[in-house]
């Protein structure tokens, strides 16, 4: 089944229209939207407002068409002299402070994510609150459990509040409010110390390398770890060893 179309006068078959309810083939809206962007012609641009704002053709005033006529030619000229503006602090930037096809440059695209990132801690949305749980407990956000959401929730709020207590803070850790003299950053002394002592211990049973350094270097040695010398080191490490066997020996008599 042909068809004829209203621009250039020539049966075409149904696949050469849009949808096959067109009355224009396709070759001459092309042509026509090509024209219509070289010549900036009114159609051209009320489709363009239309895309943009919704706005039906008899709600367009002229005053929007010849506004958003200057603004294609404005961005035409500042394209040929590799320059964009941008949409949120209108400055008229290089197209390398761009990301892509944004309209934002980098700079506002990275505030507007900071504003976003804040706006989210504030209301304490469920993103902001699985981000947090990742970073501490490493968990997917599709492994946690609501009662864990609902619990880091109560966590936070309690550290929003103990922020601007002006003599508590929260600790990390344990997660109770202590005198603030008693931190080192977010986790308290007595947690920091807890961790150290777990951390030393680790170190001790596995006799490392970075124990049996520090044992040359206790009591006000002046010798530091990279001064000692790895078969040294090995020879230490053999006789603590020993040491310990004849210890466990003794004790199973």
């Amino acid at each position: 089944m042909n068809r004829t179309c209203a621009i250039c006068k020539t049966g075409k078959t149904l696949n050469d229209f849009y949808n096959g309810g067109s009355w224009f083939c396709r070759d001459c809206l092309k042509k026509r939207d090509i024209d219509g962007r070289n010549n900036l012609t009114d159609n051209y641009i009320k489709s363009r407002i239309y895309r943009i704002t919704g706005l039906s053709r008899k709600d367009m005033h002229y005053s929007i068409v010849d506004e958003m006529r200057n603004w294609i030619i404005k961005c035409d000229n500042l394209k040929v002299k590799n320059l964009r503006e941008c949409y949120q602090c209108n400055e008229i930037k290089p197209t390398k402070a761009f990301k892509r096809t944004m309209n934002y440059c980098k700079k506002c695209t990275y505030n507007k994510k900071k504003e976003h990132e804040k706006k989210q801690a504030v209301n304490l949305e469920d993103s902001y609150v699985k981000k947090c749980i990742k970073g501490i407990t490493g968990l997917a956000p599709h492994e946690m459990h609501p009662l864990l959401i609902e619990e880091g929730k109560d966590i936070l709020k309690n550290v929003d509040i103990y922020n601007n207590h002006p003599e508590l803070r929260l600790c990390y850790t344990c997660n109770k409010p202590k005198k603030r003299k008693l931190f080192v950053r977010s986790v308290c002394r007595e947690c920091t110390k807890k961790r150290d002592n777990k951390s030393r211990k680790v170190h001790r049973d596995s006799c490392s390398d970075e124990y049996i350094a520090s044992l040359f270097c206790n009591h006000g040695s002046p010798l530091k770890r990279a001064d000692i010398p790895k078969g040294l080191i090995d020879i230490k490490k053999e006789e603590i060893k020993l040491k310990r066997l004849i210890k466990i020996k003794k004790e199973n008599k």
